[in-house]
């Protein structure tokens, strides 16, 4: 079911990401939505084929694969947001949040970031955190909060239609 669900999710940030950018692929909300959904893809697809390794290796390096993915999940969906909403932030936060995704993702393939993978309930192969993880989940949860912040911030200043769609994206 786990590994299913994996493969459900990258095909549908697949097909929606490609589906978003062909409709206008000069617009840079369009763009970024598209690199939003590609890191969803590349994290989904690797979590199925974590879930199907029958060995330690080959689940050590789809969750490292994984991680690569997820790690610029946060800084693209903030830049979408931000983009969405017409909201104007530091561009030098916004490139310091991926330049610092780099760095996790650098520190990827190596111990920092998935440290191995062992046995954990019905996982036999569950990776653990190395050093550096905890930098993604602090990533993760700063982005989230503002973001959380920017749409309350925006719902109180509209109405009518713009109101339900704010609604919706919270």
């Amino acid at each position: 079911f786990f590994a299913l669900a994996g493969l459900i999710n990258g095909l549908s940030a697949t097909f929606l990401g490609l589906f978003v950018y062909s409709r206008k692929p000069q617009d840079p909300r369009h763009k970024i939505y598209a690199l939003f959904c590609f890191c969803l893809s590349v994290w989904s697809y690797a979590y199925f084929r974590w879930l199907l390794a029958d060995n330690p290796s080959s689940a050590l390096f789809w969750s490292r694969v994984f991680m690569a993915g997820a790690i610029f999940i946060p800084p693209a969906a903030f830049h979408h947001l931000i983009k969405l909403l017409g909201k104007e932030i530091p561009h030098s936060f916004l490139v310091g949040n991926y330049l610092f995704s780099l760095v996790l993702f650098l520190g990827d393939w190596g111990p920092w970031v998935v440290a191995g993978v062992r046995p954990k309930a019905i996982f036999p192969y569950w990776p653990s955190p190395g050093p550096l993880f905890h930098f993604h989940l602090i990533q993760f949860m700063v982005l989230a909060v503002l973001g959380l912040w920017i749409l309350r911030e925006e719902l109180e200043k509209s109405d009518g239609l713009r109101r339900n769609q704010l609604r919706f994206l919270i």
